[in-house]
């Protein structure tokens, strides 16, 4: 119950940046079921998030992960136990990981890798439990369920549960078929977008590796040369740090394999192929696909503690349970000291004021209400019908007040729109001159509170 109340309390709210907030709006309007299959479409959690928004409003959508955090920890028990933890040390696990820092900042935004990691836990739990008194068939089934909502959640299903296939593979030989009708079941949510798709005309293999990978002779997302872009790392060293935090905590005790079980040896090299995939993706945000392994670490991190303090004092349970809130408690202090100006903070190459990109993306333990406050800004500086242009990040935010009602009277729209334009009639403005260049190019651009008013040369 813990990591769910903490997330409940520092969640950021309706008003979020980028992807939230693309997320929020996107929940708000249009079709129940995904409308495309591109690289950025996410079936399954578009469903979930227009549900809950026609039920609960924006507010409900933010609130959707920590929810989801209650079944999370109940699965990495459930896991931990079919793993050989006992009831203590299962626990520890289940904390540990949710506390995680790539799964606590996932937990306290609107993305869609919480809903994802749930799946694939609940997946490996299927397989292992041996106490479950099912059928072949109908476990089997409930993996090809699972695998199928999974996918059409997120891409990086068919990396992190390709070892589960192939150990399954060989304990059930022929009989892995049962999975089929399970997985055809749990890609229904994907079933209207592929219509739509194959009905424009596209053949099969193009519509499906333009949703793994966004390839398309005309996609602005197209990350197939992002993959394993080891060569980059070092160039790209700041995001790999911040993928470095997920491993603060019990879960770096995980990362020496464990051979002796086909269970454990499972996640390990599942976990394994996560990190190689996530740290080597080239990709700004590269820590958020690191959710599964960083909770099977976790795991894997208690079997060997467990192991080592087994028939000893019971105090070093209570070792374990402090050691599960290494992550917060370790970036919390790096934070207050950067406050307190004993550290030097490190810089971050493109600003998004008012947000203080250290505490974003470092410390996601703490509320944050920086998108909230950038859009009174917006708000308190630019007059009613104005049109307000911004780059990917900032219209997270200005879309995301709008399907909130927040934002009623000012229209939003990406810089991208007016390039080789002309300037639209009324009031125009600018949240900042990063990656939207052209608009100075373009336009004449004056400082204002709200960032730049935007005017014909």
């Amino acid at each position: 119950m813990l990591p769910a109340l903490w997330l409940a309390l520092v969640v950021a709210g309706p008003i979020q940046w980028a992807d939230s907030g693309y997320f929020i709006h996107e929940a708000s309007q249009g079709p129940v079921f995904s409308p495309g299959l591109g690289a950025l479409s996410h079936p399954t959690y578009h469903l979930l998030t227009r549900l809950v928004h026609e039920a609960f409003g924006s507010w409900g959508v933010a609130y959707i992960n920590p929810a989801l955090a209650l079944a999370l920890t109940w699965t990495l028990f459930r896991l931990g136990r079919t793993l050989g933890l006992n009831q203590d040390w299962a626990s520890i696990a289940a904390v540990c990981a949710t506390l995680a820092h790539c799964c606590f900042w996932v937990g306290s935004k609107v993305e869609v890798y919480s809903l994802h990691l749930l799946l694939v836990l609940a997946a490996h739990w299927v397989c292992f439990d041996d106490t479950l008194r099912w059928s072949l068939a109908r476990r089997l089934i409930t993996l090809g369920l699972l695998t199928g909502l999974a996918v059409t959640t997120h891409q990086l299903t068919l990396v992190v549960l390709l070892p589960l296939y192939v150990w399954m593979l060989v304990r059930v030989r022929t009989q892995l078929w049962w999975i089929i009708p399970g997985v055809l079941i749990g890609l229904a949510p994907a079933y209207p977008a592929l219509m739509h798709e194959l009905g424009t005309g596209k053949a099969l293999f193009d519509v499906i590796r333009h949703y793994l990978t966004g390839h398309s002779p005309t996609a602005s997302a197209n990350w197939e040369r992002a993959f394993l872009r080891i060569d980059l790392m070092w160039r790209d060293k700041s995001y790999v740090a911040i993928w470095v935090l997920s491993l603060l905590g019990l879960q770096a005790a995980g990362l020496w394999p464990l051979w002796q079980d086909a269970r454990t040896r499972v996640l390990w090299i599942a976990a394994a192929m996560n990190a190689l995939f996530a740290m080597s993706y080239a990709v700004s945000d590269r820590y958020t696909f690191f959710l599964p392994g960083a909770a099977m670490l976790a795991l894997l991190g208690c079997v060997r503690l467990q192991a080592m303090f087994q028939g000893k004092s019971h105090a070093w349970v209570w070792v374990g349970r402090v050691a599960a809130f290494t992550s917060p408690l370790l970036l919390t202090l790096v934070w207050g000291s950067i406050q307190m100006g004993w550290l030097k903070p490190p810089t971050h190459a493109v600003s998004t004021p008012p947000r203080d990109d250290v505490r974003y993306f470092m410390v996601p333990y703490m509320p944050d209400q920086s998108a909230t406050v950038f859009v009174q800004q917006q708000l308190a500086h630019t007059p009613d019908g104005a049109l307000i242009l911004a780059d990917y990040t900032p219209l997270g935010a200005l879309n995301s007040a709008k399907a909130a009602g927040l934002l009623p009277t000012r229209s939003a729209a990406l810089c991208d729109t007016l390039r080789g334009q002309e300037l639209p009639e009324g009031d125009v403005f600018l949240v900042r001159e990063t990656y939207c260049d052209h608009m100075r190019a373009q336009f004449n651009l004056s400082r204002t509170p709200a960032g730049w008013r935007v005017q014909p040369r």
